[in-house]
Order: C-alpha cells, then sequence, then structure tokens
C-alpha cells in the first residue's frame, strides 16, 4: 500500500485518505544497523553447532521470532490523513496514536540510510513546532512515494496557514559546473546550488577538530610499530581501540557533511547531504537562532570557513550526526567568500565586530584578545572570539531569550565584563568577552529594550541574492 500505487493525495486541508501501511521491507531497515552484528552471530552459532555435531535449532527458533516480530510490526503500524492532521499509529502490546497538525509542521525531511538507498526506500520525518521537539516519522516509503507525499503535505501546510508557496526561488545566473566551484547549476531548474567539495571536505575535516590530533595519532602509532618492533603486538592492542574511535568520529563528520548542498528559497534553505545515509531537509528562516561563521587556524592560510546555524528545537532520537544536534551546517568547508555571502542571505544588513576589547584584556586572554570584538545594530548583535578558532556569531534580537553578565576574579580586577545572550536551544548562545565593565552595563540596559521592540515589529528577512560567481 505504498510505493508506485499508492493513493495520491490533493492539496485540500480536508481531505482524508484510508488507513496505509509502511513498506513491507520496513523492519529490515530499521534494524539495518544491527542487522548485520546480529547475523554474524547467528552465523557463528550455526557454524559452531554444526562442528560440533549440535543442534542449530535454537539459532532457527531466533531467525524465526525476528522475522515473526518484523512482520507483526509492519502489520500493527499504520497512518493516513484526517481534516489536516497526520495520524500515525503503531504498538501491539501498546498502543501508540500519534496526532500532528499539518499547520504545526516547520519542516519535512527525507532521509535515507545505507540500506535503505539500496532498496530505494526513504524515511519521512515530520519536525513539529513544539518546546518537545516532537518528530513523526514514517520509515519507510519507497523514494518516490516519500518525495510525493512530503510535497503533498507541505502543499496541504501551506493551504491551511495561507503562506506564500514553498516554490519560491532566490534569483541568480546560473552557472555551468566546474571542478572545485563551490556554485553549480542545478540541472533541474538551472538554479545556483552551493555545494560542498569533496576534496576540501577531506583536507578541512583532517586539519580542523580532533582531525589534526586523528592525524597525529596514525603517525606515531605507524612509528612506533616500526621503531619497536618487538613491542609492536603490545603497541597494537593499546593503541589500536583509540585510533578506531578518532577514525569513527571523523567519518560520522564526513558522512554528514558529503555533498553538502545548500538552496536558498524564499521559505528558507533546502540542505542535502550524507554519503552512505544522505539527509534531505529544509530550514524555515523563522527557525533560526544564530548564525555561526567558523575559522580554525590551520583553515585560513587557504581562506576556509564554515557557517553554521542554530535551528530551534530539541535534540530528537539520535540516529546519525546530523539529526541528534540542533546545529545545523549551511557550509561544511569553502571560501570565505561564499560564506559571507550566505550570511548575507541568511542574516541580511548583519553588523561587523568593528568595537575590539580594552586593551588591559590582554592581562587575561594575552594569546586570544585581538580577535576579541563586537558589533551591532537594530536588528543584530554580533561577537567575535576564539584564536585557534576563530567564531564570529551573529545574533538577531527578535531571538534572544533572556540576556547575562558574568564576572570572574580576575575580570573584576581589570574591570571586565562578559555579556552573554542566550537564544532557544541547548547552550546557544552568543558571547560578548572581556568588556568593558561600563558598556556591558550600558548593553545590559540597552539591549532587554531594543529585542523587546524588534519582537514585537518582526517582519519577514529580505532575500539576498547568492553571488553569481565562484
Amino acid at each position: 500500500m505504498s510505493g508506485r500505487g499508492a493513493p495520491v493525495i490533493d492539496a485540500d486541508p480536508h481531505a482524508t485518505t484510508p488507513w496505509q501501511r509502511l513498506h513491507p521491507l520496513s523492519p529490515v531497515v530499521r534494524a539495518g544497523r544491527h542487522l548485520i552484528s546480529i547475523g554474524l552471530i547467528i552465523l557463528a552459532g550455526l557454524v559452531g553447532s554444526r562442528h560440533a555435531h549440535g543442534d542449530p535449532r535454537w539459532e532457527l527458533i531466533a531467525i524465526g521470532i525476528a522475522i515473526v516480530a518484523g512482520v507483526v510490526t509492519w502489520l500493527v503500524t499504520r497512518w493516513r490523513l484526517v481534516d489536516g492532521v497526520l495520524h500515525i499509529e503503531s504498538g501491539l502490546l501498546s498502543r501508540n496514536s500519534s496526532r500532528y497538525p499539518l499547520n504545526r509542521v516547520q519542516a519535512i525531511d527525507i532521509a535515507q540510510s545505507g540500506l535503505a538507498r539500496i532498496l530505494g526506500l526513504a524515511e519521512l520525518r515530520l519536525r513539529m513546532a513544539s518546546g518537545g521537539g516532537d518528530t513523526g516519522r514514517l520509515a519507510c516509503l519507497t523514494l518516490e512515494h516519500a518525495t510525493r507525499l512530503r510535497n503533498e503535505l507541505l502543499a496541504i501546510a501551506r493551504a491551511e496557514r495561507e503562506e506564500p508557496g514553498e516554490s519560491g526561488r532566490v534569483a541568480g545566473s546560473a552557472l555551468a559546473a566546474a571542478p572545485g566551484a563551490d556554485i553549480v547549476e542545478d540541472p533541474g531548474t538551472g538554479e545556483p546550488l552551493v555545494v560542498t567539495h569533496p576534496v576540501r571536505l577531506i583536507l578541512g575535516t583532517l586539519t580542523a577538530g580532533i582531525g589534526p590530533v586523528a592525524v597525529i595519532a596514525c603517525v606515531a602509532f605507524a612509528i612506533g610499530l616500526a621503531m619497536f618492533p618487538a613491542a609492536a603486538k603490545g603497541i597494537a592492542a593499546g593503541g589500536i581501540w583509540p585510533i578506531i574511535g578518532l577514525a569513527g568520529a571523523l567519518w560520522k563528520r564526513f558522512n554528514g557533511d558529503y555533498r553538502l548542498t545548500i538552496h536558498a528559497t524564499d521559505a528558507g534553505f533546502q540542505l542535502r547531504s550524507g554519503l552512505v545515509q544522505t539527509t534531505s531537509e529544509t530550514i524555515s528562516r523563522d527557525r533560526i537562532q544564530l548564525v555561526r561563521l567558523c575559522q580554525p587556524l590551520l583553515w585560513r592560510r587557504f581562506g576556509w570557513c564554515r557557517v553554521e546555524v542554530e535551528v530551534a528545537g530539541t535534540k530528537v532520537k539520535k540516529e546519525n550526526r546530523a539529526e541528534g544536534q540542533v546545529s545545523r551546517p549551511l557550509l561544511a568547508v569553502g571560501r570565505l567568500e561564499i560564506g559571507k555571502a550566505i550570511i548575507a542571505n541568511v542574516a541580511p544588513g548583519a553588523p561587523e565586530c568593528s568595537l575590539k576589547a580594552p586593551r588591559r584584556a590582554i592581562w587575561k586572554a594575552p594569546l586570544s584578545m585581538r580577535f576579541l570584538a563586537i558589533g551591532s545594530n537594530q536588528r543584530y548583535v554580533a561577537a567575535r572570539l576564539g584564536r585557534l578558532r576563530a567564531t564570529t556569531t551573529w545574533v538577531p534580537l527578535a531571538k534572544v531569550q533572556s540576556i547575562r553578565a558574568t564576572e570572574g576574579p580576575v575580570q573584576r580586577r581589570l574591570g571586565l565584563t562578559t555579556v552573554h545572550l542566550d537564544v532557544a536551544g541547548a547552550g546557544a548562545c552568543a558571547t560578548l568577552q572581556d568588556r568593558d565593565t561600563g558598556e556591558a552595563l550600558e548593553l545590559l540596559t540597552r539591549l532587554p529594550a531594543q529585542c523587546a521592540a524588534c519582537r514585537n515589529s518582526r517582519t519577514g528577512a529580505e532575500v539576498v541574492n547568492l553571488p553569481d560567481r565562484a
């Protein structure tokens, strides 16, 4: 009841569809992460039983139970649409019935694990506008059905809210794809897409965060094996697991950011990324809480940067790196001018950080003092800090939820204060570090009224074109 033969849903908010089931292979995909390990354990048991002339029936019983459980799970899971509300029912002993009003949907994403891609399936995720970060899931449908259903649900959601369609696009000159280009032409629409180049992503992953640590650890491990062959077993036993852990962390980062493509529209930003597991996501402009531009130390020589946004909502069940966080990359590794163009699109009119920290701040932060700066205007506050990882953060004043000041003992002696602007999200804030105490008090007095005024008069952000050439 899913796939090519699935009924088509009209964009009528009051449309009602019959109950439908997921794809029959859905249990296989949902258990895919554990399928290989379980299969190896069962295979080892079967081989061991054969060599020992034992009875393999327990392994066969386990396989039968797993198959029956998968079939039952598929049979008791169903969904339908009633008057603009998506109904999802699941569970046998403990029945779960969920309702997702489409007028409360913030985004509908499509995700594909490696096994789902092989089978041509996809998972549909509905991100709701609620403090609990509710997420509705239809796992899995055929990719064609998931794509069509996503478009139809978005059309119904727009019809209920009576908002402009999501089909609007940012104007820009189309470019022919060129090797190493940051901006290429969408073959379907001929519109500009910002794409993270794979080679640059590999180099960026190895030269930022834990990348240098992993490289140094691998080199030290290889040197140890070469210089002390007699102790090779001990070195291998002690060093292989930390290296595997570092490699796993690097792989998660690389897989999540691989071929990250951003397409700016009047409704927000459409993101696609992933190597083994692919994700398609739409981020509404209203959900963006702050924008961050990062330049690790080794990237600055090449003029590279990373652009991230903090998105409203809480963490959901972590099935991959991208889903277990509220921070979303818009540019994984790219040139600084492309990063600035994206920031101009996300936060039009964002100010520069032109007000540097007082010179006496060098006694507290001798290495990073020259990087400390802030800026502000009627809509945004900007803050820059960090030396090893230079980070500039822009916060829309309409999104600020609280403003607080902190002073350490050294800061009190130097007459310095740090101001924090908190937004929605776990620990998401902009830090105005080591400001003069008088300046900090002025900010604490002025910003609350300015934030309230921005919230009361907030309008849709204007759209700024992406650059025409890389």
